[in-house]
């Protein structure tokens, strides 16, 4: 069975409106876990204040859980993570010749 039109777009409207509840409140830590354990949610780092990307913005810990951060980090976040990445794929080729 197919969508209509209007469906698809009654879809599409809730699934926004959701997603901006979602990231103008808090998350639990319990849920973030679960978002990273899925792969939903990616950590930019191995350390312990890390910043988590999930739903198109970033996140950080604090006691009462994750905050979403104000969108103008973003881009610098995106620098950050992209530069994270490759640190670690150059560490595990020099690490595989080594062997």
């Amino acid at each position: 069975m197919e969508l209509t039109p209007e469906q698809r777009e009654g879809f599409a409207q809730r699934s926004a409106e959701r997603s901006e509840r979602i990231v103008s409140q808090y998350l639990p830590a319990e849920a973030m876990s679960l978002l990273l354990e899925s792969g939903e949610a990616t950590l930019l780092g191995n350390f312990d204040t890390a910043p988590v990307r999930y739903l198109q913005r970033w996140w950080r810990p604090t006691e009462e859980g994750w905050e979403p951060l104000d969108s103008g980090a973003g881009p610098q976040l995106d620098g950050d993570a992209e530069r994270w990445a490759c640190a670690e794929r150059a560490v595990a080729k020099a690490l595989a010749g080594r062997r």
